[in-house]
């Protein structure tokens, strides 16, 4: 068992005496459910972080490796200003585009 595991079993057991020892009435079994809700949505906006990541990398790589093929045509600087402003333009979309799927 991981040390994580571990140290869950051990805050489950600590709770699960102190609840006993409460003198209010106190549904265990609710408490551990609320707490694998919690778990199960920090480890999907976790996962989510992670697959958003993941996608911007091979983004990022593409990206580079576009640059990389531009230069090696040996592109004027007019081209070169062309392009730039090109790229600007579809960045600036995307974070727009990126701000309505947010909202």
């Amino acid at each position: 068992m991981s040390k994580t595991g571990m140290e869950l079993q051990k805050l489950f057991l600590d709770l699960l005496t102190w609840t006993q020892q409460c003198s209010h009435p106190i549904d265990v079994r609710q408490i551990s459910e609320m707490m694998d809700k919690c778990v199960e949505n920090g480890l999907r906006r976790l996962k989510d972080k992670f697959i958003y990541k993941k996608t911007m990398l091979q983004h990022n790589y593409d990206d580079q490796q576009a640059i990389t093929k531009f230069y090696s045509l040996n592109p004027s600087k007019e081209q070169i200003h062309l392009a730039k402003k090109i790229c600007h333009s579809a960045a600036a979309e995307f974070k727009v585009k990126e701000r309505q799927e947010i909202l």
